[in-house]
């Protein structure tokens, strides 16, 4: 079994900061208001502008390999959120780009 580099554990340590106290990436949840039933989807913005924060989350999206890389780039080839929206049947309300343009937040119903 190989072990993980001091790099990739960092980058893993700081992603997971970054989105467990910005926003929970690959997360919906459920809230009521005004007797509405809405949807709040926080994911990867598709495309993702180019530079340095669409670089880690390429790469941190590549060391996972495997279904979870197929999925991501199955998801981005797409038209990520929108597209996932669309087959959901849901329709977009609002969105708010986070994390220098590399996380969408959508609230749907």
């Amino acid at each position: 079994m190989k072990t993980k580099t001091p790099l990739f554990c960092l980058l893993s340590f700081i992603f997971y900061l970054y989105s467990s106290s910005r926003l929970t990436t690959h997360d919906s949840r459920l809230t009521t208001h005004d007797s509405r039933l809405t949807t709040h989807i926080a994911d990867y913005n598709c495309p993702i502008p180019r530079g340095f924060s669409r670089s880690i989350a390429y790469g941190i999206e590549r060391i996972t390999k495997g279904d979870h890389h197929k999925n991501f780039m199955n998801y981005m080839s797409r038209g990520g959120i929108g597209w996932f929206t669309d087959v959901a049947g849901m329709t977009i309300k609002s969105t708010w780009v986070k994390g220098n343009g590399v996380f969408i937040v959508v609230v749907c119903n």
